[in-house]
């Protein structure tokens, strides 16, 4: 399992082209050149956890992108423009490039698991070459080895799935515990305009951490709640390595 490949793919919401993004995106002059390149830089970033590097291949960020995707220097200047105004990309460093909405989009399978799914739809084709006809019981025995296939590759994903999501608990629990430890007292926050609809309750307002770790809104002197502060340390673990980058410059 160790030298396991992994296939990764990307999932987007049937309502992709109907978001107020997306939309904006389109009625730029050229718009549609401006989301397909916006998908390409998507699927440039899947095996990567959404992050895109620059090597620096070429002098800019920009002019690598354009290079790797073979698309115009300028139309790929207005995507990333566009991207980061929007909230849709972030800087993390001079290196690394975030695009916030794909980590929710992306899937993925092991080899193993592909393997056994391209066995089982090469079988079931082989069978309906045939031309036979099957007795009750043999299209019961059929069906519990299809189960049995399927049951193997959902465990696998299941296995995986769960793994990731405890160490990205246990990642960002660590990072906010650290954080409040650090600055607790010190730190204020812009939220941004736009943001995520999870913030947009406080867009504008500025936040400060109190010496005790939690959230205030300073702009109605009161702190978060509960919910309100999950979402905008969601929002701070989700950006940490620009976050913190900016901390330490200051």
């Amino acid at each position: 399992m160790g030298n396991s490949k992994r296939y990764y793919w990307l999932k987007l919401m049937k309502d992709f082209f109907q978001t107020a993004r997306i939309k904006k995106m389109r009625k730029i002059a050229g718009g549609d050149t401006y989301v397909i390149i916006y998908l390409k830089m998507m699927l440039l970033s899947i095996n990567s956890e959404a992050i895109i590097e620059y090597e620096e291949v070429e002098n800019t960020f920009a002019d690598e992108i354009a290079l790797i995707l073979d698309e115009d220097i300028e139309n790929v200047k207005v995507v990333i423009a566009f991207l980061i105004a929007n909230n849709l990309m972030t800087q993390i460093d001079e290196h690394n490039y975030r695009l916030n909405e794909v980590e929710y989009l992306i899937g993925s399978e092991t080899d193993s698991a592909q393997r056994v799914r391209k066995h089982r739809d090469e079988k079931r084709a082989l069978q309906c070459n045939k031309y036979e006809i099957n007795s009750n019981t043999d299209i019961d025995e059929e069906l519990e080895i299809e189960l049995d296939v399927d049951r193997q590759i959902e465990i696998e994903n299941n296995k995986e799935k769960e793994l990731k999501e405890e160490n990205n608990r246990k990642e960002f629990f660590d990072f906010k515990n650290e954080f409040i430890k650090l600055h607790s007292g010190k730190f204020k926050f812009k939220v941004p305009y736009p943001n995520p609809m999870s913030l947009s309750f406080i867009e504008g307002t500025v936040l400060q951490l109190k010496e005790n770790g939690y959230l205030h809104n300073t702009t109605i002197k009161k702190d978060l709640n509960k919910e309100q502060a999950f979402n905008v340390w969601d929002y701070l673990y989700a950006n940490r390595d620009y976050l913190l980058t900016q901390l330490s410059e200051k």
